[in-house]
Parts: structure tokens; sequence; C-alpha cells
């Protein structure tokens, strides 16, 4: 593993120099998200400076929505032939901070939060839409995953148009009963190859190693276990079975 990783980033450093991993933080109301990432960024998308101190409480981070961005950065992917290096794809590394209209108890009701966010989202759009460019979404409690990093559940799903050109892969983790923090990762391959074979290549390993960076720590001590991060609280096939029952 270590050395796809290190092949990983030695494909992305040809074209944008530094690749090590750099530490970095958000302090949230009540908790802090730490994590790293490479600074090897794209030079074809100027990045606006990290929000590191957020307020979630704070109506004005909202103003537009009740998603607030906080970091978005890309990275470019290229792989060397004997006579070219060819630019393979880019990925978009968005965080944000989600308030919900709704407290939620769990985390499947925060399933059915992010669930009842995308409906409104694209289920009026899809009608209107050829069915190439339609974007498939979760649906139900089964197209949402659960992914473990550092002793810390973390919800997944994936958004993507009907013709595969791209795909978003989403980290969802609370913060408390009305906001949650998600680290969504665009993939955008380019002509020269598929959504399905540049994550294989690409993708699959970055976010992993990202991710594996990535924790959550809350103040109040308890906390997450309340909210259902830790990995000794009931799993979401745990939660759907009592819900079930």
């Amino acid at each position: 593993m270590t050395g796809l990783i290190t092949k990983l980033f030695a494909m992305s450093a040809d074209a944008n120099g530094v690749s090590e991993l750099k530490p970095r933080e958000i302090v949230f109301t009540g908790s802090k998200l730490a994590f790293s990432m490479p600074e090897n960024f794209s030079p074809d998308f100027p990045a606006e400076n990290l929000i590191s101190q957020v307020d979630l409480n704070n109506s004005a981070l909202y103003e537009s929505s009740n998603k607030a961005l906080l970091l978005r950065r890309w990275w470019d992917f290229t792989e060397k032939s004997f006579f070219s290096t060819n630019q393979m794809g880019t990925i978009m590394l968005s965080i944000s901070v989600v308030r919900s209209s709704v407290e939620y108890s769990d985390r499947l009701a925060l399933i059915d939060v992010i669930h009842k966010g995308l409906d409104k989202q694209y289920k009026e759009s899809n009608k209107t839409t050829q069915a190439d460019f339609q974007v498939a979404y979760p649906e139900t409690y089964e197209s949402f995953n659960e992914s473990l990093f550092n002793g810390q559940r973390w919800l997944s799903y994936v958004v993507a148009p009907m013709n595969a050109s791209e795909a978003t892969v989403s980290f969802v983790s609370p913060l408390s009963n009305k906001h949650y923090v998600e680290m969504a990762f665009t993939l955008m391959p380019s002509a020269k190859i598929d959504t399905r074979e540049f994550e294989d290549k690409f993708s699959r390993v970055f976010i992993d190693t990202l991710m594996t960076s990535t924790s959550l720590k809350y103040e109040e001590e308890g906390t997450g276990n309340r909210l259902g991060v830790d990995i000794d609280a009931p799993g979401i096939d745990d939660l759907v079975s009592k819900k079930l029952k």
C-alpha cells in the first residue's frame, strides 16, 4: 500500500511539485476537524483561504443556503508514458458545514436529513433532464455506506450523472444535533480514461489517504458516542434493524 501511495503522489507531483501531506484543522463550536492534504494543488484552479474558525450558530455563515463552504482544493493526476505525460483527470475536495432545519437524534435520522436535501436538489430537475444527464443519488438507507477512520464512523454516499462523466463521493459526520461536516471528493476524469478506471488508478487511494488522516475531536466528553460517531456506538445496520422491528 505504501508503494502505491508513493506512486500516486509521484504522478501528481510531476505536474505540480510538492506532494508532502500537510496538517490542517477547522475549529467548530464544540468540536475540531483535523486532517492532512498534499499541497501540490492544480495550478488551473485558484483557491480561497481555508475558513479555520467556525461559529456554528452564526446565521451569516448560511446566508445563501444551509451549506457553508469552508475549503475547496483541486489536484491533477497525470500518467507518464515513454513519449509523453498525459493528463488523466482532476479531483476536487470540498469541505462544508451543513445546518439542518430539524434536529436529528441519531445517524439514521441524519440520513433522512441528507436524503431530503438531495431529493430537493435533484428530483424535480431529473424529470426535465435527458436520461444520460439525470443524477443518481441515494434514495434508501441501503444506498448509504459506513466507513471507519481513526476509530470513528463516517456516513458515505455517491452522487453521479447517469452518463458517469464524473462522480462525487461524500463523507459526512455530525458535529451537533443540527450540524454536520461534509467532505466531498468530486472525480473529474479526462477523456482519456473513464470514471471507473480513474477511480481504480487514482482516486481510491487518494481519498483513503486523506480520510485516514481525518478525525473529529469533541470538547465535551461523550459527545462522539451520543452523536453515534465513536466506533462503539451503534452502526447503521443496527439502527436500521432496530427501526424495522
